[in-house]
């Protein structure tokens, strides 16, 4: 069992029990989590009343790509930096080596 978020297995068998008919009191013992964590989860990816294992094992990938920190370094800043090092650059004349 994870600390913090569902794993592909606990997502499968919250379809069955669901599928099965059981309480989200009963799914959230059996998978040994919290109340809240199932009926947030069925809440978040269940499309109308049908929950898809599959489907939400999906949505919760596409969402954990556009979560985080937003970094500051984009494509722009970089281009902008490199002319500004270019610019910048001064030639130094290497001394030559004594043979």
């Amino acid at each position: 069992m994870s600390d913090q978020h569902l794993t592909p297995f606990e997502r499968a068998r919250i379809e069955t029990l669901r599928s099965a008919g059981v309480s989200m009191r009963g799914i959230a013992r059996r998978i040994e989590r919290h109340v809240s964590t199932v009926s947030r989860e069925i809440r978040r990816n269940a499309a109308g009343r049908q929950y898809s294992a599959e489907k939400a094992e999906s949505i919760y990938q596409e969402r954990r790509t556009h979560c985080g920190r937003i970094g500051k370094w984009i494509p722009e800043l970089a281009m902008l930096s490199r002319e500004t090092e270019l610019q910048n650059h001064l030639p130094v004349a290497l001394p030559r080596a004594v043979v």
